[in-house]
């Protein structure tokens, strides 16, 4: 498990530039809209500091995605994967070793942001740590799905909705650019029942220190993260025991 565990932070070191990418672009972006609305003469609710920070430290982990999909399809479409899948370990073990590589990943993600904002107004509070640990569901969310995509895609098709569709969704549907009280309430109930607005809306939360609203996106989140990685393992194991998982 160790080995394996090994092998993929490696296989992520590997490739420096998509790292720099997914740490870089955020933070970009972050300083990019804080000047903006720095000059514009209303400020925009969602642009200050306080809620634009910890939505963008959610919008970062949105490259996970990308990085996971990617390290799984990359190996199902070599031969490595078939010699490591005769090994006794079961696909909860396999799914594990990428996983917790990856959630390191986007633990540094998230925690550059937030330090990036501290340059950019975000106030320093205790409740920064609590940010980094209400994005813990959201981390483990994103990792999730970019596995359950290079389980089922290969890098090519992972690569176009990781890296496009999934970030943009994220930026959208989780409420970072723009107010989501602007939609009528059947489609903010919509929005509220998928995870990337809860998850923007836990980040600001816990920056807010606004327990009693952190608590039940909190819930949401992890509900849907656990529920993604029960399903990525059952899909790993069936396409795994049916000889399906490599190519």
């Amino acid at each position: 498990m160790k080995a394996w565990m090994s092998r993929n932070i490696k296989e992520i070191l590997r490739d420096p530039l998509t790292l720099i990418f997914g740490i870089g672009l955020p933070i970009l972006l972050l300083g990019m809209m804080t000047v903006i609305n720095a000059a514009v003469p209303v400020q925009v609710w969602q642009f200050l500091p306080e809620n634009f920070v910890p939505g963008m430290a959610v919008f970062s982990l949105s490259f996970v995605t990308l990085f996971s999909g990617l390290l799984l399809a990359k190996d199902r479409s070599s031969a490595f994967l078939s010699r490591v899948c005769a090994s006794p370990l079961r696909a909860s073990a396999y799914i594990l070793g990428y996983a917790l590589p990856l959630m390191l990943v986007g633990l540094l993600q998230c925690i550059a942001c937030l330090l990036a904002g501290l340059l950019f107004g975000l106030a320093f509070t205790w409740r920064i740590f609590a940010v980094v640990l209400a994005c813990l569901p959201a981390n483990l969310l994103f990792v999730m799905l970019g596995l359950l995509f290079g389980t089922l895609l290969n890098d090519k098709q992972v690569g176009g909705i990781s890296g496009g569709v999934m970030v943009n969704v994220t930026s959208l549907a989780g409420g970072i650019w723009f107010d989501l009280r602007m939609f009528s309430g059947t489609w903010q109930q919509i929005l509220h029942v998928l995870p990337f607005a809860p998850a923007v809306d836990c980040a600001r939360a816990a920056y807010a220190g606004d327990w009693s609203t952190m608590l039940p996106n909190l819930l949401i989140v992890l509900a849907w993260s656990l529920s993604l990685a029960l399903l990525v393992v059952l899909l790993f194991s069936r396409r795994k025991a049916s000889g399906r998982l490599v190519g």
